[in-house]
């Protein structure tokens, strides 16, 4: 059994999840400890923990060029008076994890890597979330979701079978609906397929009254749905919560 304490705070107020025993740590903060993950981790935990870099396109008399920054770009040809345009992407891309997806530019960016197998990342819009567990430990989809009802309570919460194709694959999961303080949050669970520990996709939204998704959270599960992969898995008609 685990669970003791789970807390979801909405926007600014600072949002925490505590779950002991399975799942020894999950912490959502807005701090993110790299000294101690510099300290006790492999470089490529560093990695893992810096936001994906924003991409660029450069045009130059009508000719688009990709750019990353700090990325050397080589030009061909020869330009006289050329006219160059500069836009940033609308997007970055996440690669961490064993999945790959894109998501808009403008989420703030959490992760907190405390080791190889135990990490977790947080991307924040305004009204949207992705949250993104690799978990050492074998944490089923029903023991998640079981253990978030209880904190927040049967009362305030309904519970029903849900599926999305994210990618070329469709994975089934949980839908939590959510009363707080007059403020309903809807939670997708999934767990994704996963060789030795856990792997959990949660996808919040704090849509208005009365529509069951905000349009920020529209506009990212269209992008989720184009661009998701998980590299740890070949694709198969469809996947989803062990």
């Amino acid at each position: 059994m685990f669970g003791q304490k789970l807390f979801f705070y909405k926007d600014n107020i600072m949002r925490k999840i505590l779950i002991q025993g399975c799942l020894k740590k999950i912490m959502f903060r807005t701090s993110i400890l790299l000294l101690t993950v510099c300290v006790a981790t492999v470089c490529f935990a560093a990695d893992e923990s810096r936001e994906p870099s924003l991409s660029y396109t450069l045009t130059i008399d009508g000719r688009n060029h990709h750019i990353t920054l700090d990325q050397p770009l080589l030009l061909e040809g020869n330009y006289k008076n050329p006219k160059l345009t500069l836009a940033a992407s609308p997007l970055r891309r996440f690669p961490f994890g064993g999945v790959e997806f894109h998501y808009p530019a403008t989420f703030s960016w959490e992760a907190e890597i405390v080791s190889a197998k135990d990490k977790q990342w947080v991307l924040s819009g305004n009204d949207f979330k992705i949250m993104y567990f690799v978990l050492a430990d074998n944490v089923t989809l029903d023991s998640y979701v079981d253990a978030m009802v209880r904190q927040f309570g049967k009362e305030k919460t309904r519970i029903s079978d849900t599926e999305r194709v994210l990618g070329r694959q469709k994975y089934t999961g949980k839908l939590l609906l959510v009363k707080l303080a007059g403020t309903g949050i809807n939670l997708e669970v999934f767990t994704l397929p996963s060789k030795e520990g856990s792997r959990l996709l949660v996808l919040q939204d704090s849509p208005p009254d009365n529509k069951s998704l905000s349009e920020e959270g529209d506009m990212t599960l269209r992008i989720l749905t184009e661009t998701f992969r998980d590299t740890m898995t070949p694709d198969k008609p469809d996947g989803g919560g062990k």
